[in-house]
């Protein structure tokens, strides 16, 4: 197909289907966002009628078909590109989600009421050998009839002309819908630039879509993706977007695994600092540079870094829950509540984002809202630990300890969940299974810092406080990151026994915090 065809063809397409379109999204208007009231609770908000949402739309995750389970990652990859050019389309809510609903009928109504949008746009994707076809489709969530759907079938090597394709012909669709059955102007109806086009490497783009498949897992994920990232660098030192992830997924290894904080942080800030350096309006790089320097209790730039990733990427699925666990360990708790349920609107589907804020509602004293939101985790997603820990805390602090107890028992903790999980655990079983937990955690080396985050928590579980604020003066001397332990570390319910204490002020103050905001949180 030559340009000039391939133009004309895109030209009547992009105007055929616009109107197909229009049908899919005339309800948007009538869909309500997100509740969410000023204060960050759920409604009713004294009678307040919920607002009025944009059009919006949901990108789901695209399915590989075929067998191939290899291709899994291209598919993925593939909705992620899409969800970045629609995201800049003027007056347009969207939102990506990492769970599948099904197709159609009842599966679209289900994933519109989860998810809080009018129209939903999700793909099947073959790739045999060197050839991939792309079968895309928008169906109206209100009432599960299909309205729109187109194929592409293209070499591998074109992999990047079908992305820009299919952008063009679903962006033009949806600016004549939103410039009310007027076509848009010619500049309004381009797509934005993919975050593909940082390199015309083909291979280092496939690379990176392989260890994004594994790094968006968390777990042993982080561990597998570094490789690909690495191979992808390799192949090309200009690729900003593969620095970028490189550079996050060393700042999270240690929270996934038993590497130290100390080896892998000059890993992760060179990475990042390449990355930046290659592209400053990068929002996977000021992600990584956030989340560093909430490892490193860098406050301020924490929340500047997260403030700037969201500002240039609504749809990254990190630094929204991120930016809530922030606010809430700096103690601005009404800040966070409210970020919080941003986080969880912006992907209602995510248990991450119901996780971070489950802890957030526990540290302001909300404890069945924290139990909803927590259970809510667990639904989204059965095999999240973080979840399961989120559980745990939350119903123990409820009155409800047979539920914490089988919470807690469902996974084993890695770093990330040491806190919680210890908690709940010697809570349960008194001081003769706190000191059994503390010599384990002790045998596994007297500096370790999620070691001596759970030394400290065990020993507030069975309110031993000369033990416990030893071993938080201990944390404070090894500078433990506490901004992913059960954020807000020092907001936790855990800490109310020794919330009166100079030691414990001390200890919030080495952290460059200031003791007032948790020497009494809010809702005790």
């Amino acid at each position: 197909m030559t340009a000039g065809t391939a133009a004309r063809r895109h030209g009547r397409t992009a105007t055929s289907r616009a109107w197909a379109l229009t049908g899919a999204l005339c309800l948007c208007a009538a869909v309500p966002a997100w509740p969410q009231c000023p204060d960050g609770t759920p409604p009713p908000c004294g009678g307040r009628a919920a607002r009025t949402a944009p059009p919006s739309l949901a990108v789901l995750p695209f399915q590989s078909v075929g067998g191939d389970t290899a291709n899994v990652y291209f598919a993925q990859g593939l909705s992620d590109e899409l969800t970045t050019a629609l995201a800049h389309v003027g007056g347009l809510r969207v939102i990506a989600t990492g769970t599948s609903f099904g197709s159609g009928g009842a599966d679209a109504v289900r994933a519109g009421r989860t998810l809080r949008v009018a129209a939903l746009l999700d793909g099947r994707v073959r790739r045999d050998g060197d050839r991939i076809r792309v079968v895309t489709q928008l169906t109206n969530a209100q009432s599960g009839v299909l309205m729109w759907s187109s194929s592409y079938e293209r070499e591998v090597r074109d992999v990047f002309a079908v992305q820009d394709e299919l952008a063009r012909d679903i962006v033009a669709a949806l600016q004549v819908v939103i410039h009310g059955g007027h076509a848009a102007p010619p500049a309004a109806a381009a797509p934005a630039t993919s975050r593909r086009t940082e390199t015309a490497s083909l291979e280092a783009y496939d690379l990176l879509l392989r260890g994004r498949y594994f790094f968006l897992r968390r777990g042993a994920g982080v561990a597998r993706s570094i490789p690909y990232f690495e191979r992808a660098v390799a192949l090309d030192s200009g690729y900003a977007r593969a620095w970028a992830n490189l550079g996050n997924a060393w700042v999270l290894l240690p929270l996934f695994t038993p590497i130290p904080l100390d080896s892998a942080l000059p890993r992760a800030r060179a990475a990042i600092a390449m990355a930046l350096r290659l592209d400053p309006t990068s929002a996977e790089a000021h992600t990584a540079a956030g989340f560093e320097a909430g490892l490193t209790s860098d406050w301020p730039r924490f929340e500047r870094e997260l403030r700037r990733a969201i500002a240039l990427d609504s749809t990254l699925p990190d630094p929204q829950p991120a930016l809530a666990s922030a606010l809430a360990s700096m103690g601005r708790f009404d800040e966070a509540i409210a970020q919080g349920y941003r986080a969880v609107a912006n992907d209602p589907a995510r248990s991450m984002s119901a996780s971070v804020l489950s802890h957030v509602l526990l540290a302001a004293g909300r404890y069945d809202q924290a139990v909803a939101l927590a259970r809510r985790a667990v639904e989204m997603d059965s095999t999240a630990r973080a979840a399961w820990a989120a559980l745990a805390l939350a119903e123990w602090f409820a009155g409800r300890p047979l539920v914490a107890r089988a919470a807690a028992e469902r996974f084993p903790p890695i770093p990330a969940t040491t806190g919680p999980l210890t908690f709940v655990r010697a809570a349960l079983g008194g001081h003769d299974t706190a000191d059994a937990l503390v010599r384990r955690l002790e045998d596994e080396g007297a500096n370790n810092r999620e070691a001596a985050v759970g030394i400290t928590v065990a020993w507030l579980a069975v309110g031993d406080t000369t033990r416990a604020l030893d071993a938080l003066e201990r944390m404070a001397r090894l500078r433990v990151p506490i901004a992913f332990v059960g954020s807000p570390f020092f907001g936790q319910p855990a800490f109310d026994i020794v919330r009166a204490s100079p030691r414990f002020a001390a200890a919030v103050r080495s952290y460059g915090l200031d003791e007032r905001a948790f020497v009494r949180p809010p809702g005790r």
